[in-house]
């Protein structure tokens, strides 16, 4: 219409009438192509919508028609929940040297997102909690409990309705693929934890680190050995002041003066005040474990009323090479006996502490700088002569478990 209507003979007589319809004709055809771009936009983004092809068979377009009564003053905000995305704590652990008091705790999340969808500049909020479940539901029992003349006594705490909620976690919420999982124990109410800033994750399956926060805590160091075990020294922190930070369960990298030490899992659940932290190996403390040549300790079995007896004896020494002094933990094994068919008794244990069920003996000893020290282990083992004895400690059992990858 304003077309039809500028280009009309004798439509604009004046000059002054001129510029004037000149200025309101450029602002209005240039404001009305702007909201035909608009218009055309929508239209072509609608279009894409209806020919996109979906290559994931579990993947889908949702068509949402809102309807409102008046015009809306503010933004209209969607929330919705989505697999293909998690996070996993990481921890960065460092410390500067053994006489220092303290240790640096970097607390890092790591996300992976297979979405299929990019986030650009996006506010990242952490969380353990589950989207979909219902925290007002009471735990009830699901029939009464009943006892039979087949039936043991037994807890009826199975823990039912847990393994029901976790399997109805898997099937709405998809794992992410190609990553090994690992159950970590978490607080039943975990704070919502908010990244400062904004970041960009993209849906490529990268593994991105963002930070949580880095502190310092208080901590003391003493060395660890376990000679018969283990002819290396370890450093070992314990760590105070981390329970009020929210920390869970999770892998850690571990750097001791400067050198990266290596990974290891911390389980933060398993402690409620003071964290035992193995730092690593140190060979700035020197340990060594000998028999003591001695022949009034019998080495080989001697036999007497049909019995036999072996005495065993060690020597352990240990130097500090450090110019400070510190605390070791000196631990050594003896055998314990769960048969009236042999006895054992401690010869000699130089004022180490002993723990006759564990059968373990442990001494305590602060070692200046410069200075040696020898603690003795005697002891003698009386058994039958039919009696099968091992000088050999049993090995020790680990159990093993699944980090995640990333």
């Amino acid at each position: 219409m304003l077309e039809v209507k500028y280009n009309e003979s004798n439509f604009v007589n004046e000059v002054a009438d001129l510029e004037k319809m000149l200025d309101f004709y450029s602002k209005k055809i240039m404001e009305l192509k702007k909201q035909l771009r608009f218009v055309d936009s929508s239209i072509a983004e609608a279009k894409q919508l209806e020919e996109v092809k979906l290559n994931n068979e579990n993947a889908a377009i949702l068509k949402l028609l809102v309807s409102v009564e008046k015009t809306l003053n503010s933004d209209l905000e969607i929330e919705y929940i989505t697999g293909g995305i998690g996070w996993s704590p990481f921890y960065e652990i460092n410390v500067q040297s053994s006489s220092e008091k303290e240790i640096q705790v970097k607390y890092l999340a790591r996300i992976m997102s297979q979405t299929g969808e990019n986030w650009d500049k996006v506010v990242v909020h952490l969380s353990s909690s589950f989207p979909l479940n219902n925290p007002t539901s009471l735990p009830v029992p699901e029939e009464p409990w009943t006892l039979t003349s087949r039936s043991k006594y037994t807890n009826q705490n199975n823990n039912t309705n847990l393994v029901q909620e976790q399997a109805q976690q898997q099937q709405v919420i998809s794992k992410l693929e190609g990553v090994e999982y690992q159950e970590i124990s978490i607080p039943s109410y975990l704070k919502l934890r908010t990244l400062k800033g904004t970041y960009s994750i993209k849906s490529n399956s990268t593994v991105f680190s963002f930070p949580i926060m880095t502190v310092k805590l208080p901590a003391t160091y003493y060395f660890y050995g376990f000679p018969s075990i283990d002819a290396e020294v370890y450093l070992v922190s314990e760590i105070t002041n981390w329970d009020t930070l929210g920390f869970v369960d999770g892998v850690a990298n571990i750097t001791y003066n400067k050198n990266n030490i290596g990974k290891t899992i911390i389980k933060f659940s398993e402690f409620s005040d003071t964290l035992l932290l193995p730092v690593g190996k140190d060979n700035s403390i020197f340990m060594k474990r000998k028999e003591i040549a001695d022949q009034k300790y019998a080495k080989e079995p001697t036999s007497f009323n049909k019995k036999k007896k072996v005495t065993y004896a060690y020597e352990y020494t240990l130097k500090n090479n450090n110019s400070f002094p510190v605390v070791f933990e000196l631990k050594e094994q003896f055998p314990i006996s769960q048969s009236k068919s042999a006895e054992v008794t401690l010869d000699k244990t130089t004022n180490g502490t002993v723990d006759y069920e564990a059968g373990e003996i442990t001494w305590s000893i602060e070692i200046k700088p410069g200075e040696l020290f020898n603690k003795e282990l005697v002891y003698t083992v009386v058994f039958d002569g039919s009696f099968g004895f091992s000088k050999s400690a049993s090995k020790r059992r680990f159990r093993t478990i699944s980090a995640p990858s990333f």
